[in-house]
């Protein structure tokens, strides 16, 4: 089947058609993936991820690549076949940086210090060994992945591309993390609170991180130097810490009593504005508009009330639509035989495996120190190898720069879906004898053929506070 099977040359519609379409697909073939892999006890973002992936030049585009053209590839009018393949996905890029300031948004709003207000000990010394390790040995890693031809982007950025995977070795995905949390059923534990504590505490950190590189890496097409660009970082951080958070905090929560726990329109519309004016000035400072979404969720996450409002609003739109969108533009910038083009199986098996023991060790050791047991150590450790969206979102920031290429971009989004296709099954060997074994069992995850639906109704700061009775973080 050719492209113009599907589509008329000489139309205006045409492209609006062929997004659409593609957008349907995508979203079919997403929820499809959703159920099977929830069904097979993993996270939903696992299946929308892996519909991505198949819709890709991995699967389809290689299989069936007279469907693939005729689905992301259609004749435009006046175009080559290069320029209508581009134009479309810019388009579809777009809606899935559209979702990502979203999503970011959504995950600001749950580094909230509800998570260690009770104690920070434990929790800064797991993030601590599982950001500065995992950094470490991710740097010669980079550098010896880096030197091979064809590893590094268009723009020939070698230390950032360095950076990038080294930041990729380190991530840990919050909101995944969260989801897993709540579908298990046991969130409101001390297992749970530590890990999520230990999860934001290297979220915040690594963003902070990301968004220097990215200063770094578009400091010549901003027009400014690099310590300029920090400058512009930092008077742009104090803006929200001084300014955002106090004034916006205020009153939101004067709207909120207002409108007793909900926002009106003009007040949403308001905040949206802030938002997608965030993350505009974030992207014409030089670091990336995800930043300036993020930020803004964390200089906002103290408001009562308010991240369960924002959460209850954005998250179906976001993860109902945005989300799958965005794993499928990661998946069609994913061929996993261009990847095999550079390196070879084992090289790649070997940088799976170093990815995972680099987080999982230190992260295990810091938590037996610190008086859990080894069974819970090696539990913590492998919730804080959960890298998810977070490690997809890391490898695009990379890509779009210029600094991955296809093949280098590949390895670190497979990196990032094989880790969290890892954790839901060590959760689940290692549970017994711990805190979590008694509601694994009452909500038939352990040892049962059948698997629980998954808990969509609530989010993680919800849920977080309906457990503000949990013990707290520093005591067991």
């Amino acid at each position: 089947m050719g492209g113009a099977a599907l589509f008329a040359v000489g139309d205006g519609e045409v492209l609006v058609r062929a997004v659409l379409l593609q957008i349907v697909v995508i979203l079919v073939a997403a929820r499809a993936a959703a159920v099977v892999v929830r069904r097979l006890g993993q996270p939903a973002v696992v299946g929308e991820f892996l519909a991505g992936l198949a819709l890709g030049p991995s699967l389809l585009g290689r299989w069936q690549p007279e469907l693939f053209a005729a689905l992301f590839r259609p004749p435009l009018a006046g175009m080559t076949p290069e320029q209508s393949a581009l134009l479309v996905e810019q388009v579809l890029g777009f809606t899935a940086h559209l979702g990502l300031i979203f999503l970011l948004f959504l995950v600001g709003l749950e580094v909230d210090g509800r998570y260690f207000r009770r104690g920070w000990g434990q929790p800064v010394a797991i993030a601590g060994v599982g950001l500065l390790l995992p950094l470490l040995v991710g740097l010669p890693v980079g550098y010896g992945l880096a030197w091979e031809e064809g590893a590094i982007g268009e723009e020939g950025l070698l230390s950032p591309a360095v950076l990038f995977v080294a930041a990729a070795f380190a991530i840990t995905a919050l909101p995944v993390l969260a989801r897993i949390l709540i579908d298990l059923g046991v969130l409101g534990t001390h297992l749970a609170r530590l890990a999520l504590a230990s999860a934001a505490i290297t979220d915040g950190a690594m963003w902070c991180l990301l968004a220097g590189i990215t200063a770094w890496v578009n400091r010549r097409e901003v027009g400014m130097g690099f310590g300029q660009s920090l400058l512009f970082l930092a008077t742009f951080v104090l803006v929200m810490a001084f300014v955002i958070r106090p004034w916006g905090g205020k009153y939101l929560r004067r709207a909120l009593q207002r409108g007793e726990g909900r926002l009106s329109l003009p007040v949403w519309t308001g905040l949206l504005v802030l938002l997608l004016l965030s993350a505009y000035t974030a992207s014409g400072i030089g670091i990336h508009a995800w930043f300036g979404a993020f930020a803004l969720g964390v200089a906002l996450a103290s408001v009562p009330g308010f991240p369960a409002e924002a959460t209850a609003r954005l998250r179906t739109l976001t993860q109902g639509f945005f989300l799958p969108i965005f794993f499928a533009y990661a998946g069609l910038r994913t061929d996993v035989f261009v990847m095999l083009e550079v390196w070879s199986w084992p090289v790649c098996l070997g940088v799976l495996a170093a990815a995972a023991l680099v987080k999982w060790v230190p992260c295990t050791l810091a938590a037996r120190w610190h008086g859990l047991s080894w069974r819970e150590a090696a539990l913590m450790g492998s919730l804080m190898n959960t890298r998810g969206l977070m490690g997809l979102v890391v490898a695009s920031m990379g890509r779009d720069v210029g600094a991955l290429s296809p093949a280098l971009f590949a390895l670190l989004v497979l990196m990032a879906e094989i880790m969290t296709l890892l954790t839901t099954p060590l959760v689940l060997l290692l549970a017994r004898g711990t805190e979590w074994e008694a509601p694994l069992r009452a909500s038939a995850w352990l040892w049962s053929q059948s698997v629980p639906a998954a808990d969509t109704s609530v989010s993680a700061s919800e849920a977080i506070a309906a457990t503000s009775e949990a013990p707290p973080i520093m005591k067991k």
